[in-house]
């Protein structure tokens, strides 16, 4: 009931997260098309390398920072933000366990359209200015200047879907109050974007570290 296609266009696989009070079961599941993992595998057929397992994104992004222990072990209510170029997803974590994810379409290139839009450029043009120059909103007028206040209306979106999605997880049974946030993805490297999340949302925020200790060979 929660997918909206046909089951002979998926793929999908599911987890039994534990037993409710009430005897029911928390289970999550993930599904994807069978026509998008097959665009994905088809980039890997040059190396013929088997695949042994296909992840859905917000899932794989999340197990891989569990793994490098981003999240801490304190069991507290943490929320992943993957920032992408056209989505962002929001994978939750509460009590040492995933619980919630959700997908905005808002990403890296909403700023970038902005840009060009607003300063009469190509977009290629407005993406090199955003990573070499502009930054998340200060709060300080003068020292933002005219790119400050279009990348801010982009993120004033981004922080209120945020918002929105806190308050529906809270609702949730199992849900609870947001903790701490940890952005990770290409949009997160936007400079003051990190600051600028902790103004809007009153919550700690840290720029995930996912190569952490990870050791490459010459």
């Amino acid at each position: 009931q929660q997918i909206p296609f046909g089951l002979d266009q998926i793929a999908m696989d599911y987890q039994v997260l534990g037993q409710t009070e009430q005897g029911g079961y928390d289970v999550m599941m993930a599904a994807i098309k069978v026509d998008v993992v097959e665009k994905h595998l088809e980039a890997l057929k040059p190396f013929k390398s088997p695949v042994a397992v296909v992840d859905v994104l917000p899932l794989a992004a999340y197990n891989w920072l569990k793994y490098r222990h981003q999240f801490g072990d304190q069991g507290d209510c943490v929320a992943l933000i993957d920032l992408g170029a056209t989505t962002t997803d929001i994978i939750i974590e509460r009590g040492l366990q995933f619980r919630f994810t959700r997908p905005l379409n808002i990403g890296g290139n909403d700023i970038t359209k902005a840009l060009a839009e607003a300063f009469n450029m190509d977009f290629v043009s407005a993406e090199r200015i955003k990573r070499e120059r502009c930054f998340a909103p200060t709060g300080d007028p003068n020292r933002d200047g005219k790119a400050g206040e279009v990348v801010g209306k982009v993120l004033q979106r981004l922080s209120g879907e945020i918002t929105r999605s806190f308050s529906y997880f809270r609702s949730l049974p199992g849900g609870g109050q947001v903790n701490r946030i940890i952005l990770t993805g290409g949009g997160a490297r936007l400079k003051n974007l990190a600051a600028y999340l902790h103004n809007q949302l009153g919550l700690d925020v840290k720029i995930a570290q996912p190569l952490a200790d990870v050791q490459v060979a010459k």
